[in-house]
């Protein structure tokens, strides 16, 4: 059985207004710095998926972003915005006294990747991103939506909106036609009244609808596996989605000429999360010309995706290659 990278420590740094970021190191302590960026927003690491860095000589940084995963206080959505993510990034840097360092990032993680790799250029040396989600109302349209991914997954999807008033479920194709948004904001509406419900029954039912619908989307007809902490995973998720993720996109978009570091993008032909069609008429009105953008024929979103997990594992050996040799 392949091994593991190794544990060296672990412990909380305070990024002020009282959250505290649980972060986690591995592999040689002596070894090139990398950040390792979680999905969600709010999923939280998962010690499987060191499985990304075997036989690799990075030093790793395992961070839960804020209320996520063991970070303090769990759930919490005040202060917890796309950008104090991106300025956590920074602080942890800064903290650990790294001068460069390499990054790695899927789905909502390569979101976040992207956009400091953008405002600090310097600091990035090069990343490896899959499943990039795009915060543009595209891209939220699509995964929340009554005419996106839902089109191809009606069934889940009958389920998520569950929560939904009658009269609401039954205009939704019509009003979504035209204002997409005005569906999404009913919907996100219910959630909020469901997941902060006096019930602890109604909330785990509304957990475990938001959830499945991504995990549905993420690699179809695979369980996904158990999350560490469901309700603030739930919670931060839709906070973000509520909040059309800050309206980032704009920023987003502008960063992209920033950034320097080399950057291998990895997508799934049949990613229904962020999907490719997204991704890439993106990259095309970007122009960004120090990206590998790599086509992963039959792969699915989910690092579970065999496709997908070896692809990324085979870009971040390259990386430590060249890390090497860098060195």
């Amino acid at each position: 059985m392949t091994e593991l990278p190794l544990f060296i420590q672990q412990q909380f740094v305070d990024v002020g207004n009282s959250h505290q970021l649980h972060v986690a190191e591995y592999g040689c302590e002596k070894g090139p710095a990398l950040l390792y960026l979680h999905g969600g927003p709010g999923a939280g690491c998962c010690r499987s998926e060191l499985s990304l860095f075997v036989s690799t000589g990075f030093h790793i940084y395992f961070v839960d972003q804020r209320g996520a995963g063991r970070s303090l206080p769990s759930g919490c959505l005040l202060h917890n915005t796309v950008m104090d993510l991106v300025a956590d990034i920074e602080t942890l840097r800064c903290t650990f006294d790294v001068e460069q360092w390499y990054l790695a990032g899927g789905s909502f993680g390569a979101t976040l990747a992207w956009l400091y790799s953008g405002l600090y250029p310097s600091r990035v040396i090069a990343q490896v991103l899959w499943g990039m989600f795009i915060p543009s109302q595209l891209g939220i349209n699509w995964l929340y939506g009554p005419n996106g991914a839902s089109q191809f997954f009606n069934t889940q999807y009958a389920r998520f909106i569950d929560v939904l008033e009658p009269k609401f479920t039954t205009a939704l194709p019509q009003a979504d036609t035209h204002s997409p948004a005005i569906a999404i904001d009913h919907l996100m509406n219910a959630y909020q009244v469901v997941l902060n419900h006096h019930n602890p029954q109604v909330v785990e039912n509304a957990v475990q609808h938001w959830l499945m619908w991504e995990y549905e989307l993420a690699q179809p007809s695979q369980f996904m596996g158990e999350v560490a902490q469901p309700l603030s995973c739930a919670k931060i998720g839709h906070h973000y989605v509520q909040q059309h993720f800050f309206d980032v996109y704009s920023q987003f978009k502008t960063l992209a000429s920033a950034i320097e570091a080399t950057t291998v993008l990895i997508q799934g032909e049949y990613d229904w999360v962020c999907p490719q069609h997204i991704l890439t008429a993106f990259i095309e009105e970007c122009g960004h010309q120090s990206i590998d953008y790599q086509h992963v024929s039959a792969g699915y979103h989910a690092l579970t995706d065999q496709a997908v997990f070896q692809a990324v594992t085979q870009a971040i050996l390259r990386l430590d290659n060249a890390a090497s040799k860098f060195s």
